[in-house]
């Protein structure tokens, strides 16, 4: 028989965690998915199917002669997350989306390993891509008036071909002048 105990039953995740166990064999630890609101009979099942890892774990260790069973012991750093930063923080009020972006950041000391956030500076191309994505978008507004059934006004054309002409400013990717999008009629 295989014995198991649940060691958590994670709702983040929708997942269970157990250690399983059987004699003359060493502790199989493992984790599966649940379904969202699950029963106790898909529960038993999940834990049915991981059980199957485990015996395959064990008779994988049986004939592999150059596994060395040891058990280790240690003292690992305390990890410090810090939560991602909301728009109403002291810390995002100067971020600007267009130029920077919000990066995770670790610092690392001997007895801590912290996990914060910083503003970093868009790359030329990270913001070059940034300003072709709008200028598609900006695009795909004008898109109805390109149907062969409509006569695209004057002002759409010129506009069209601004958006399209905006990688060639003397600024870009950093200083562009967009064009000002025609009324619809």
């Amino acid at each position: 028989m295989i014995n198991y105990r649940i060691k958590r039953i994670d709702p983040l995740s929708n997942s269970v965690s157990a250690v399983f166990s059987k004699e003359g064999k060493i502790d199989w630890h493992g984790r599966i998915s649940l379904p969202y609101q699950f029963t106790d009979s898909q529960l038993v099942d999940a834990l049915d199917k991981l059980s199957e890892d485990a015996v395959r774990y064990w008779m994988e260790l049986e004939s592999s002669s150059e596994v060395v069973i040891s058990t280790l012991e240690g003292v690992l750093k305390d990890k410090v997350f810090e939560e991602r930063p909301k728009a109403t923080d002291e810390f995002i009020r100067d971020y600007d989306p267009v130029y920077q972006k919000v990066v995770r950041k670790i610092i690392d000391t001997d007895t801590v390993k912290t996990y914060s956030w910083e503003i970093l500076d868009l790359t030329e191309e990270e913001l070059a891509n940034n300003v072709r994505r709008k200028r598609a978008e900006l695009l795909r507004f004008t898109d109805v008036w390109a149907f062969s059934d409509r006569q695209m006004p004057t002002e759409v054309q010129e506009y069209r071909q601004a958006l399209r002409d905006i990688p060639e400013q003397e600024g870009f990717p950093r200083d562009i002048i967009w064009p000002i999008k025609p009324l619809e009629d």
